[in-house]
C-alpha cells in the first residue's frame, strides 16, 4: 500500500505519466526507432511514446523491443476460441498450418481439419480427421471446401512476399487471399485472425505490418465481431492496448504490435 501511495503521489506532484518500468512519475520520453533501438527523435509518423523516470531512462541507441513471446500470444488467442466454432460435424481450415499446433488443437475437438501450407508437412498427423495439403489457398475450390472455422494465425502478412515461406511475389496477394478465404466460409462460418499491426509498412521478405491504410482493405467484406490489440512496453512485455495505440506503433523487421479478432463474412448469418 505504501509503495502504491508513493507512486500515486509521484504522478500527482510531477503532473507527468508514470514510468513504464517502476510506475513512478516520468519526465522523459523515448521512441522506438525503425532499427528497434531507443531514440528521442519522434518518428515522421505519429507513434506511441514510452515514458521513463530518470533512474530507468534507457540509453539512446540501446536495443528496445522485439517479438519475444509473440507465438504464445497468437496461439493462445486462437486456441481459446476453437471450441466455440469447432467440434464433431464441423469443418476447420488451418491456413498456414506450420508446426501444426492449431491443427492438432482443432482436430482434438472431433472436427474435420484441413491443414494447408506452402511449406512441406512439419508435424505428425495424429488424428485421422486431419488432412494436410501442400497447396496454395488460391487453388482451393469453393464447391469442394466450405468451412465453419478458418484459423488465420500470423499467416496473411506473408502472402505475396517472395523469399521466405514459398509465396509468389504479388502486390495484393494478401488482399486476394482474404477475399478467397471469405468465399470458403460456410454461411455461418467464422475466421479467427491474428496479424501484425502498426504503422503501414512492408519489410521484405519477412512480413507486412497493417495500419490505418491497409487494414481496412484487408478486412473488406468482413464484419469484426470482437477484437483485441497488444503492444510491448518498455520492459519488452506484451500488454493490452487500444486500437489507436497499436496502429501507431512503428514496426520493423524485428517488432510490431499484434491485432487479434473474430470475423464473419458480410451477409453471413
Amino acid at each position: 500500500m505504501l509503495l502504491r501511495a508513493r507512486r500515486v503521489m509521484s504522478r500527482v506532484l510531477t503532473g507527468n505519466p508514470r514510468c513504464e518500468v517502476c510506475g513512478f512519475g516520468a519526465r522523459y520520453k523515448r521512441y522506438v526507432g525503425s532499427d528497434c533501438r531507443w531514440t528521442e527523435q519522434e518518428p515522421p509518423t505519429e507513434a506511441h511514446p514510452h515514458a521513463f523516470c530518470g533512474k530507468h531512462l534507457p540509453e539512446l541507441g540501446s536495443s528496445a523491443l522485439d517479438l519475444t513471446g509473440d507465438r504464445d500470444i497468437e496461439w493462445s488467442y486462437v486456441a481459446a476460441r476453437i471450441s466455440r466454432f469447432a467440434g464433431p460435424g464441423k469443418s476447420v481450415l488451418d491456413f498456414g498450418a506450420g508446426s501444426g499446433f492449431l491443427s492438432l488443437a482443432a482436430g482434438s475437438t472431433g472436427a474435420r481439419v484441413l491443414a494447408i501450407d506452402l511449406m512441406p508437412l512439419q508435424f505428425s498427423l495424429s488424428y485421422p480427421n486431419i488432412e494436410f495439403r501442400h497447396v496454395d489457398v488460391m487453388d482451393l475450390r469453393e464447391e469442394d471446401d466450405r468451412f465453419d472455422l478458418i484459423m488465420n494465425c500470423s499467416t496473411i502478412e506473408h502472402v505475396g512476399l517472395a523469399g521466405r515461406y514459398g509465396s509468389a511475389d504479388r502486390l495484393n496477394g494478401d488482399i486476394e487471399a482474404m477475399a478467397k478465404l471469405r468465399s470458403l466460409l460456410s454461411p455461418d462460418g467464422h475466421m479467427v485472425l491474428v496479424l501484425p499491426v502498426g504503422r503501414d509498412a512492408i519489410f521484405r521478405p519477412l512480413h507486412r505490418v497493417y495500419g490505418p491504410d491497409r487494414l481496412p482493405k484487408l478486412l473488406d467484406g468482413y464484419r469484426v465481431l470482437e477484437s483485441s490489440y497488444l503492444r510491448k512496453n518498455a520492459r519488452n512485455e506484451w500488454i493490452a492496448s487500444s486500437r489507436e495505440e497499436a496502429l501507431s506503433e512503428v514496426g520493423s523487421a524485428r517488432y510490431y504490435a499484434l491485432g487479434a479478432m473474430v470475423l464473419r463474412a458480410e451477409g453471413g448469418k
